[in-house]
């Protein structure tokens, strides 16, 4: 009994990764199909801008992260946070604001190059308190 409980968790495990899998795939399949119909300036259609002003950047980032199956390239993401105006920068260093603002939140793991994953924090759940017997 207490396998067919280990094997039904392992491939929950595998169902959730390859949900977020196909999440990220069609993510991208969509960012080829906009480059392919020549829209705008090649800003990826992960999430709409609108959603993404007023936002602080790291919640922008959560955003797209969730929006694209928990991973998202540093040059999509910037795009993006550019064009929804929550990075102005003459200097042109949008790469090392957001470098920095990563690393600095720990909400997220790079996993590739110029590509980070969301790391999701699990509620900790506490059990009902046992009440022990004094003698």
């Amino acid at each position: 009994m207490n396998e067919n409980k280990q094997v039904l968790e392992s491939l929950r495990k595998k169902q959730k990764q390859l949900q977020d899998d196909l999440r990220h795939i069609e993510a991208v399949i969509r960012l080829y199909e906009a480059e392919k119909a020549g829209e705008g300036e090649s800003v990826p259609t992960l999430v709409p801008l609108q959603s993404l002003r007023g936002l602080t950047q790291i919640k922008a980032l959560v955003k797209i992260a969730r929006a694209s199956g928990g991973k998202f390239r540093i040059s999509d993401a910037r795009a993006l946070l550019v064009k929804a105006g929550l990075i102005n920068s003459p200097k042109g260093n949008e790469n090392n604001i957001l470098f920095n603002a990563i690393a600095r939140s720990e909400k997220f793991k790079r996993v590739g190059y110029g590509e980070y994953e969301l790391i999701e924090k699990k509620p900790v759940v506490i059990g009902p308190a046992k009440q022990s017997s004094a003698g």
